[in-house]
């Protein structure tokens, strides 16, 4: 970018600096700039103003007013028949699906039941491929998938556990998570990640709401097959990937889609939120959360371990190639977190061992001369 007295000197101020700009003065202002860096400019304004109408156009399709006359969800819902499932109350909602706890009729088994609006999906096979692949991935820290199938030509379902616990986000409500469960979440999803990018498939839409911990302890990822698909319809004329604003990686923003260091990102915005109790990347709207994501940096309170601010700083590196090369790698990273949290707990309990026998000989020395 050029350097001028009186003007911005870098790409982020001449950025601010054009966003204050109307439409006349902001065409003069690209066209006094350098060829390159003028096209460069023109990238991510269009990138902020599409997403700016796009994101306002989605959460109103895809969140409608409620109809006042409608009954609550479980009232309408409990006892309904979706092909061999009997309904047993609604869990959640999302842009294209809704969750229910239902029973299934043929097994006489409790399960979670995933009801998708093929409507927005491209075609049939491409829900079962999703199906399929992610039913593949048995993997302990991914939740399981029992069937697939179609109720109609618009609706499809897929059958999963019905786990017993709460997701990250239910659990951040009542409390700032303590560092030993940070770990371990960050931990095992780390894992659950690892074992899909191994199988080629990437989340898109990792966030608190998508991991589900049981009452074990256990760590699930829910979602997987949901994200891919609502990802790959989910695309504006800009490239603009669908997804969770506030746990988008930066190169979402410029250069989709999603690789398997957008899933890294994400789970580093996420073990940020839970170590903080706040988002690290957030404005007022859509257009200043994404400058943010673009710009700034998290900012650590000082009660953050030294080496899980380290792990969570690299998950969060602005280029993707500078963060974890692989989600194995995040997994190693927090192995010797714990290995040197243990260590220093060790030492510490240690230390303190030494000091109250040593303090009791001395006691007892004293004693001894002053008998």
């Amino acid at each position: 970018m050029s350097l001028e007295p009186g003007k911005p000197n870098n790409l982020e101020e001449h950025f601010e600096y054009a966003l204050s700009l109307e439409k006349e003065a902001l065409e003069a202002y690209l066209g006094s700039l350098p060829n390159a860096d003028s096209e460069k400019l023109k990238g991510f304004l269009d990138v902020r103003h599409a997403a700016d109408h796009y994101f306002k156009d989605a959460f109103t399709h895809l969140h409608p007013e409620p109809d006042s006359k409608a009954e609550g969800p479980e009232k309408e819902v409990q006892g309904t028949r979706i092909a061999h499932f009997e309904v047993i109350r609604e869990m959640g909602r999302g842009g294209m699906s809704r969750i229910y706890a239902a029973r299934d009729t043929r097994l006489n088994r409790e399960v979670a039941l995933k009801v998708i609006e093929l409507s927005e999906v491209q075609n049939y096979k491409e829900f079962v491929r999703e199906a399929r692949t992610v039913a593949s991935l048995d993997h302990e820290n991914i939740c399981a998938v029992y069937s697939t199938g179609f109720t109609d030509e618009d609706t499809g379902y897929i059958e999963m556990p019905l786990y017993r616990g709460k997701t990250v986000r239910k659990l951040m409500e009542t409390e700032r998570l303590p560092v030993k469960s940070v770990v371990s979440i960050m931990k095992q999803a780390a894992t659950g990640l690892a074992a899909a990018h191994a199988a080629g498939i990437v989340h898109r839409d990792i966030k608190p709401d998508n991991l589900f911990v049981e009452e074990s302890g256990r760590v699930r990822i829910l979602d997987f097959g949901v994200a891919r698909m609502e990802a790959s319809v989910m695309t504006t004329a800009a490239g603009i990937l669908k997804g969770t604003v506030p746990y988008m990686s930066p190169e979402l923003f410029t250069n989709p889609p999603a690789g398997p260091a957008a899933d890294i990102w994400a789970l580093g915005v996420t073990a940020f939120e839970m170590c903080q109790g706040s988002q690290p990347f957030t404005g007022r709207g859509i257009g200043d959360i994404m400058t943010s994501i673009l710009y700034d940096e998290p900012a650590f309170t000082d009660d953050t371990p030294v080496q899980l601010k380290s792990v969570i700083s690299r998950c969060l590196q602005k280029q993707p190639e500078n963060r974890f090369a692989h989600a194995r790698g995040l997994v190693a990273a927090m192995d010797e977190h714990v290995t040197t949290e243990n260590r220093t707990s060790d030492l510490s309990r240690n230390l303190l061992f030494w000091g109250i026998l040593a303090l009791l000989l001395l006691v007892l020395l004293l004693i001894r001369t002053l008998w």
